[in-house]
């Protein structure tokens, strides 16, 4: 009978020395587990947007598409543009740009954290210039709306225009900046008159 229990015995410790490796080895196994977390990381596209000149275009849409949405930003009176919040991947991506009466431009382009990239603008109508020293250019603001077409575009580089315009086409007349680019109307009735529908106007300070 004492052997039997004594038997009984070694098989039991036996047994309760393989059991402990093994609790053992699944604890490790758990402690040392390794969790990885993905993280989405976002890029940037930035730039510049010009005339053929290499004049800056002001209030030009860039446009980012991705995974059926997209981000944009509009191009400041420097030119330049800052689009932000778009998905780093191994993919192409539409970069558009557009603006009244300019061609559309598009570019595939990888997007990684900082890209750069610059676009170039030609006007669908005539392109002229007030003010610059390049050939071509007007003296007078006026002189260049005469002489413009429905859909021209006009230029207008720093400085004050003591003029009294008016402006009976659909052009765009953009200058070169708010605080540098002055038409004064020399205190006449009004500084300048619109008398078209479609005129775009931008970048100038009017003073009466």
């Amino acid at each position: 009978m004492r052997s039997i229990t004594f038997i009984i015995g070694i098989i039991l410790l036996f047994l309760l020395l393989n059991l402990i490796p093994i609790a053992s080895s699944y604890s490790s196994y758990e402690t040392n587990k390794v969790y990885s977390i993905h993280v989405d990381e976002n890029g940037t596209l930035s730039g510049y947007v010009t005339d053929p000149a290499m004049n800056p275009i002001e209030g030009a849409k860039v446009r980012v598409y991705f995974h059926e949405t997209y981000e944009e930003n509009y191009s400041d009176s420097s030119g330049y543009y800052h689009v932000t919040n778009i998905p780093i991947c191994y993919c192409l991506k539409n970069a558009t740009v557009s603006k009244e009466g300019y061609t559309t431009e598009w570019v595939l382009l990888a997007i990684d954290e900082n890209t750069t990239y610059d676009f170039v603008l030609t006007s669908l109508g005539k392109m002229l210039y007030v003010g610059g020293d390049g050939p071509g250019n007007y003296t007078r603001i006026q002189d260049a709306v005469d002489n413009a077409s429905g859909g021209s575009i006009i230029y207008v580089y720093g400085g004050t225009y003591y003029e009294n315009l008016v402006v009976d086409k659909s052009i765009t007349l953009t200058g070169e900046d708010k605080t540098t680019t002055v038409i004064d109307g020399n205190e006449i009735t009004y500084t300048v008159g619109l008398f078209a529908d479609g005129v775009h106007l931008s970048g100038f300070t009017i003073q009466i």
